[in-house]
């Protein structure tokens, strides 16, 4: 997979395009739970792989040599 692929992956995780007739109903209100949600899931997601990132240099030493 390329990278963008994974961005849009994630992407339609939260903003699903299935969700938005059910979610229209409740107004403005429902695009600010959204940004809460992206922000609850991009942010840990955004930590995790800098350190799963910063750690691949150890492991390709470890098995390399």
């Amino acid at each position: 997979m390329r990278l963008v692929d994974i961005i849009i992956m994630n992407l339609i995780g939260i903003f699903s395009l299935r969700q938005i007739p059910y979610v229209a109903s409740y107004g403005a209100a429902s695009i600010i739970l959204w940004f809460i949600a992206a922000f609850c899931f991009f942010i840990p997601l955004a930590l995790v792989c800098g350190e799963l990132g910063s750690n691949i240099v150890k492991v390709v030493e470890f098995f390399c040599g």
